[in-house]
C-alpha cells in the first residue's frame, strides 16, 4: 500500500504543478534522431519538422497516405491538440509492410517475433506490439526498410503461442500477409493512391487573439459584486444585453487607451447588444472614498460614456478563480483585462490586454448564440476530435472551495443550476465541506452554505446533521432539534441524531423543549448502540437521568463515562462539573442563547 500511496502523492504533487502553470515537460522541445548505422545517431529534429516546443505526449506510426514510408501521428497537451508530420521522402529507398494473421491467440498476432533477413545478409527484428509508448498505438502493421536496391531474402516469424513459420517473399512484393501455419505470402491490399494532403505548418496565432479565452461551454458565475458610483454595493443585474467588464486602473495607460475606444465605439457595441461596466482595480487598500474621488477625477477628464464603478475584492476573486476554472492553473493578474458575459450572467470569453474592437462585435453577436457551439472555444481553425461533453457546472465552485473563498462560493452556489443527480450529489458534498470548515470562521456563511448542500441533497442525512449542529452551536435549539426529528425518521438508526436529540430534550434552557422522558429513551437506545463504551452517549444519560430526577443514576452512569476517558482529560472534562451538579442532586441545562 505504501508504493500505492506515494504514486498517488506523486500525481498529486504533478497536477499541483500543472495548476501553477508550470510546464509538464520542462520546456523541452521535441527530438528525432537518425540511426547512421554505425553506433551513433544524429539529431535531425528540424530537419524532420519535430522541432517544435509542444508539450507532446503520445507518438503512433504508420504509414498514412501509402507511399511506404512512415508518418507519424503526436497528441500535445497545448494547441494544437493534435499534429500530423508527413514524412516526403523523395530518395528511392524501397520498403516492406508486414501484416500477420495468427490462427491461434490472438487474430493479429500481437507478441509475435519478426525477422527479416535482406540479400545482403542484413537483418531487421521488429515485434509486433499493443501500445507504443504513452497512450499511443501505432499502426498494426510492421515495416522494414529495404534501402535503394535491397530484397527480403527470408521472413521468420515466431508467433505468440512459440511455433515458427520461414516465409520468402517475391522481389516485387511490398505489402504483405503472414498467415499462421502457411509458408504462402500473400499480397496484403494495396497503396492508397491519390490521397491528397497539403503541406503546412501549425497554424500561428493573431497578435490581438493571442489572449482571448474560450470555454467550452458558458461558465456560470456567482452575481458579480461591486461598488457604484454613489458608494453602494451592488451585483450585475441581469438584463437582456451581454455584458463586458473591463477591469482597469487610473495609472494604467493602455487601459485609459482601451477605454477611450471603447467610448468611441459604444454605440456599435450597444448595437450588438453589448453593455460596458469598467471596474476599477486601483490600491483595494485604499477607502472607498478616495477610490472614487480618483475615478470620478478621471471621469471628468475623459468624459466616458459608459458605467464605472468600483471592483470588490469578491468581484476580483470571482474573476481569478474562472480564469483559473476554464484553463486549470493559477493566474498572475494583469491589465487590461476583460470578461464578456451572456445575459443570464455566465462567462463566454476573458480578454487579457486590449481587444480588438471587431473582435468584441464579432464575439457579442455570436459567441454561444446557437447553445452548445463549443466551436468558438478552438483558438483557430480546426475541429474537435472528442465528442461533446456537457458543462462542468461545479468547475468554478471547485476552485472557490479550493482558494478558501467561503462568501464568493455560497455565492456561486446560491445560483448554481442542479440539472441531474450527479451535480447534486458533488454540490451537495462541496457544500457541506466548505460549510463545516468555515463555521468557526463564520456562522453565518457556514449555514448559507450548508443551506446549499440541503438544496442539493435534501434528504441527505449528514447534510441534515450537519445543520442540526451549527444551528445548535449557534443557540438555535429549537431548529436543531426539528432538523434531528426529521433525521431519525429518514434513518432511525441515525446514532449522532439521536445522542443530539436526547441531549437538547434533557438540557435545553426552555422548559417547552425539554421532554424528560423521551430525552431517557434516546439515551438509552444511544448508549444501547454504543455498548456502553463510549464516554458521550453516557454522558447524554446521565443527563436524562437527572432531568427524571433519577440522580443515583445520573451519578453512577457520570462516572461510567468519566472513567473511558484518558485519565489525564478526566478532571477538566465538562463531565465532572456535571457529575458534581448530580451529586447535589441538580440537573444540567444549557445555558440561555
Amino acid at each position: 500500500m505504501k508504493g500505492v500511496d506515494a504514486y498517488l502523492a506523486a500525481w498529486d504533487a504533478t497536477a499541483e504543478m500543472v495548476e501553477q502553470g508550470r510546464n509538464w515537460s520542462g520546456h523541452e522541445r521535441n527530438v528525432a534522431f537518425l540511426n547512421t548505422r554505425d553506433g551513433r545517431f544524429a539529431g535531425v529534429s528540424a530537419l524532420m519538422g519535430f522541432d517544435a516546443s509542444a508539450d507532446s505526449r503520445g507518438l503512433a506510426v504508420v504509414d498514412w497516405d501509402g507511399d511506404g514510408d512512415q508518418d507519424v501521428w503526436i497528441t500535445q497537451r497545448t494547441s494544437p491538440r493534435l499534429r500530423f508530420l508527413r514524412n516526403d521522402n523523395h530518395s528511392r529507398a524501397r520498403s516492406i509492410q508486414v501484416h500477420l494473421q495468427s490462427t491461434t491467440g490472438n487474430i493479429h498476432g500481437i507478441g509475435a517475433r519478426v525477422e527479416l533477413t535482406g540479400t545482403d545478409g542484413t537483418r531487421q527484428i521488429r515485434t509486433l506490439r499493443a501500445g507504443e509508448g504513452y497512450l499511443a498505438q501505432s499502426a498494426q502493421t510492421l515495416h522494414f526498410g529495404l534501402g535503394a536496391s535491397g530484397e527480403a531474402q527470408t521472413i521468420s516469424v515466431r508467433w505468440p503461442d512459440g511455433s515458427k513459420d520461414i516465409y520468402q517473399p517475391a522481389p516485387d512484393q511490398d505489402r504483405i500477409l503472414l498467415s499462421q501455419g502457411s509458408n504462402r505470402v500473400d499480397d496484403y491490399g494495396s497503396r492508397r493512391l491519390g490521397l491528397h494532403l497539403d503541406a503546412g505548418k501549425a497554424p500561428e496565432l493573431a497578435e490581438e487573439n493571442l489572449k482571448r479565452i474560450i470555454p467550452h461551454a458558458p461558465l456560470h458565475l456567482p452575481p458579480i459584486p461591486y461598488t457604484n458610483m454613489d458608494g453602494k454595493e451592488t451585483v450585475l443585474k441581469k438584463d437582456e444585453t451581454r455584458h463586458l467588464l473591463v477591469f482597469w486602473a487610473t495609472w494604467c495607460q493602455p487601459c485609459i487607451r482601451e477605454l477611450a475606444t471603447l467610448h468611441q465605439q459604444k454605440d456599435k457595441l450597444q448595437d450588438q447588444g453589448l453593455t460596458i461596466l469598467a471596474l476599477n482595480v486601483d490600491d483595494m487598500r485604499a477607502s472607498t472614498a478616495k477610490r472614487l474621488e480618483n475615478v470620478k477625477r478621471m471621469h471628468r477628464r475623459h468624459q466616458w460614456s459608459f458605467e464605472l464603478a468600483l471592483a470588490t475584492r469578491s468581484s476580483m476573486e470571482i474573476a481569478d478563480a474562472a480564469r483559473e476554472a476554464i484553463l486549470g492553473r493559477q493566474w498572475t493578474w494583469s491589465i487590461p483585462c476583460s470578461m464578456m458575459l451572456d445575459a443570464d450572467g455566465r462567462l463566454l470569453a476573458v480578454y487579457e490586454g486590449s481587444p480588438k474592437l471587431q473582435q468584441l462585435a464579432t464575439d457579442a453577436g455570436t459567441l454561444f448564440r446557437s447553445g452548445s457551439d463549443r466551436h468558438h472555444a478552438l483558438p483557430y481553425e480546426g475541429h474537435w476530435y472528442l465528442p461533446h461533453y456537457p458543462p462542468d457546472h461545479l468547475a468554478l465552485a471547485e476552485v472557490l472551495e479550493k482558494k478558501q473563498r467561503y462568501g464568493e462560493l455560497a455565492s456561486c452556489m446560491e445560483t448554481m443550476p442542479l440539472p441531474n443527480t450527479s451535480v447534486r450529489k458533488q454540490a451537495s458534498q462541496l457544500s457541506r465541506n466548505a460549510g463545516m470548515r468555515s463555521a468557526h470562521l463564520d456562522a453565518s456563511l457556514a449555514g448559507r452554505l450548508l443551506d446549499q448542500a440541503i438544496r442539493a441533497m435534501p434528504d441527505q442525512t449528514e447534510n441534515l446533521y450537519a445543520r442540526g449542529m451549527l444551528h445548535q452551536s449557534t443557540g438555535q435549539l429549537e431548529s436543531a432539534m426539528e432538523l434531528y426529528e426529521k433525521i431519525l425518521v429518514l434513518d432511525p438508526t441515525h446514532l449522532r441524531a439521536t445522542a443530539a436529540l436526547g441531549w437538547l430534550l434533557a438540557t435545553a434552557p426552555e422548559p417547552a423543549l425539554r421532554k424528560p422522558s423521551r430525552a431517557l429513551a434516546l439515551a438509552r437506545e444511544a448508549v444501547e448502540k454504543t455498548h456502553a463504551e463510549a464516554p458521550e452517549p453516557l454522558d447524554v444519560l446521565a443527563a436524562a437521568y437527572a432531568i427524571n430526577a433519577q440522580f443515583d443514576k445520573a451519578v453512577s452512569t457520570a462516572r461510567r463515562a468519566l472513567a473511558l476517558l484518558p485519565e489525564a482529560q478526566r478532571e477538566p472534562s465538562p463531565i465532572q462539573d456535571r457529575l458534581n451538579l448530580y451529586q447535589r442532586g441538580q440537573i444540567f441545562l444549557l445555558e440561555s442563547p
